[in-house]
């Protein structure tokens, strides 16, 4: 579970405990109790509607009776803000008739759904999911059960049991996990590439992101590992985008001694490494004097003397990454080679001799 996610079920255990501990009064004002044997229910931001009586109310609802109808319960945000609706349910059973959802999503703003269960209550759609975003809305519900309450949700049709979907996907948890759409624990996403949207006057645009069809989370990258908020992907109509750029250009410093004598230890160094994230400065051992790229020295007589390039650890041959250098890991490396003489000489003379090293950037 994402740590937004965890943090809207935080505060809405914060509220509950609130609710619970307040007084009588408080309660009593702050809370409204619906019976569902008197209708289906129909709460908005600004209040709620049943059997053709409105009443304004922002605070939190008790459910409780039974009732079957077309979308026995509405729930819609007609404004441009996100509204958290609290809803309690008491013994409640939610049950569409023929071809019907149970609770019905709209409106214009984002929701977020807190539903608490008490009891033993029912959601039952026929041939809907049982909750049906009918919106292209963000919408986020929490259910909580109480310690021994139990919540049925189910979609009557076999063929399809969703029983949380719509028009765009919503983000679900049931007693702290992240569910699918059949209620059941959501386990890997299914990431679908929303392309990015420019806003104009009238309608909002978007970035460029990925969303899970299942959970309805947002990632910026394709292997969701990078999550969003969905907030955070809308680019507000009537509004303008600024793109900022900046280009860092590779740079780096090897130092490689230009002499060293047989016995003796050479230094490389690679300094100050800026190179494109996923890749490393290498230098390598690539070449020597001899046309057979053996370690050599000659005297100008045409005496040969062998030796050998070791690390500490390995002997180097020709072709061997002497040094690399991550900046992931670290802007600075050395490496010391030691370059032995092999054998014993077998002429006088001063002997001498090239190595070559190359120096690229490489793909890690």
């Amino acid at each position: 579970m994402n740590k937004q996610k965890a943090r809207k079920i935080l505060s809405f255990a914060l509220a509950l405990v609130m609710m619970l501990s307040a007084s009588i009064i408080a309660y009593a004002e702050d809370t409204v109790t619906l019976d569902l044997a008197n209708g289906p229910i129909d709460i908005t931001e600004a209040g709620y509607t049943q059997n053709s009586s409105t009443t304004s109310f922002t605070g939190k609802y008790i459910i409780k009776g039974s009732c079957t109808a077309d979308s026995p319960l509405d729930i819609a945000n007609n404004s441009e803000k996100t509204v958290t609706f609290d809803i309690t349910l008491d013994n409640a059973e939610i049950l569409a008739s023929v071809w019907c959802t149970a609770v019905r999503i709209q409106g214009t703003g984002d929701i977020i759904l807190n539903i608490y269960n008490i009891g033993s209550s029912k959601i039952e759609a026929y041939n809907h999911p049982a909750f049906e975003v009918q919106e292209k809305i963000n919408v986020d519900i929490n259910v909580t059960n109480a310690d021994g309450a139990t919540l049925t949700l189910k979609n009557k049709l076999n063929s399809n049991p969703q029983v949380f979907g719509g028009s765009k996907p919503m983000t679900v948890t049931i007693d702290n996990v992240l569910v699918d759409g059949n209620g059941g624990e959501h386990t890997a996403h299914s990431l679908a590439l929303i392309i990015a949207k420019e806003p104009t006057k009238d309608v909002d645009g978007n970035i460029e992101h990925y969303c899970c069809s299942v959970c309805g989370l947002c990632f910026l990258d394709e292997s969701g590992t990078q999550s969003i908020p969905k907030a955070n992907t809308v680019l507000k109509k009537n509004t303008k985008t600024l793109s900022v750029t900046y280009d860092v250009a590779p740079t780096y410093t090897v130092t490689i001694p230009a002499t060293v004598e047989l016995g003796e230890t050479a230094e490389i160094k690679a300094e100050n490494v800026v190179v494109e994230k996923g890749s490393q400065v290498e230098v390598k051992l690539t070449d020597t004097s001899e046309a057979d790229n053996s370690f050599k020295l000659k005297s100008n007589e045409g005496a040969e003397l062998a030796y050998t390039v070791n690390n500490g650890t390995n002997d180097i041959s020709v072709g061997d990454t002497v040094l690399a250098v991550n900046p992931d890991d670290t802007s600075t490396g050395a490496a010391t080679l030691i370059f032995t003489q092999s054998g014993e000489a077998e002429f006088a003379g001063d002997y001498s001799g090239t190595v070559t090293f190359t120096v690229s950037v490489e793909s890690v």
